[in-house]
């Protein structure tokens, strides 16, 4: 009966991860467009699949700066910039 179990735990567990593989990155987007995800600035590849570019939180600058992931920055789109900079523009951070 534990093997059952286990058995049936291993297929749910399959199950939910190819579930979340064919859904991650499926919405649609333009090949080399970009978007924020949190901190994180996501490109579209190739395949029309939104894929990690940058963690702007692991940026470093001389000033000691946090980065984020800013959208519609300066109009120029996503891309990765200090904090109090994405904060000043309008929409700010997502």
């Amino acid at each position: 009966m534990q093997h059952l179990i286990v058995a049936v735990s291993f297929l749910i567990a399959g199950i939910v991860l190819l579930v979340v593989l064919i859904l991650n990155g499926c919405a649609e987007c333009r090949v080399n467009e970009f978007r924020c995800s949190s901190t994180v600035l996501e490109v579209c590849d190739d395949d029309e699949r939104w894929k990690t570019s940058e963690s702007c939180g692991d940026i470093v600058d001389e000033w000691g700066r946090v980065w984020t992931c800013c959208d519609d920055y300066l109009d120029a789109g996503a891309e990765c910039t200090p904090l109090e900079e994405c904060s000043s523009v309008d929409g700010g951070v997502r």
